[in-house]
């Protein structure tokens, strides 16, 4: 009963660090975007940046982060082989590369869609590093799907403007910049939820 008390702590600490880090880095990150014109909010309120983008982005690092502990808990990968030991190294290497990612995309001056295959060398390094896992894998496309689909209705609500649109209305780029995302803040989730005290 105690070990179960302490698990479910690790789980509301996960959540908060998560949701910390999403709202401070995440937000730093998105003002790189906007700094260099990648995007544009309709609205802003300060720095470029509309007032509900640290929730946003703190929402989506807590959503991001502990779908990986929690899908392997799920499938019952928590202990077989498929799941990779994940040292407090390769989490900061995937959160690392996700940095570089998110800077890539938005300081290479490059066609979109060579940014985009740029993006996705960084997502498969990423992947490689702290995770290599199916199921890994299968959460990096799930969240490519449905962060770009989030983008794509913001841009079709016309309260966020991609610079290159050419992928229904966003950048090309989004979908691997999000599975790169999932390997960087799934390892430090599963870091945060999984590692012994």
């Amino acid at each position: 009963m105690n070990d179960r008390r302490t698990g479910d702590g690790r789980w509301m600490r996960a959540a908060i660090r998560l949701a910390l880090l999403g709202a401070t880095l995440g937000v730093a990150l998105d003002r790189v975007h906007v700094a260099t014109g990648t995007i544009a909010y309709s609205s802003p309120a300060m720095f470029g940046l509309t007032w509900w983008v640290p929730l946003l982005f703190g929402g989506a690092a807590v959503a991001m982060g502990l779908a990986r502990p929690l899908a392997e808990r799920l499938t019952g990968r928590t202990e077989d082989h498929m799941t990779k030991e994940l040292t407090a190294g390769g989490a900061a290497t995937g959160l690392a590369i996700f940095v570089l990612a998110y800077l890539a995309s938005a300081l290479l001056a490059l066609p979109s869609f060579l940014v985009a295959a740029v993006v996705s060398v960084l997502f498969l390094c990423a992947w490689g590093t702290s995770d290599g896992t199916a199921l890994g894998f299968w959460l990096a496309f799930l969240t490519a799907t449905i962060g770009t689909g989030v983008e794509v209705a913001l841009s079709a609500a016309g309260v966020l403007t991609h610079h290159a649109r050419e992928l229904a209305g966003v950048a090309p780029w989004l979908p691997p910049l999000y599975a790169t995302g999932q390997m960087g803040l799934g390892a430090v989730g599963k870091r945060l939820v999984d590692a012994r005290p």
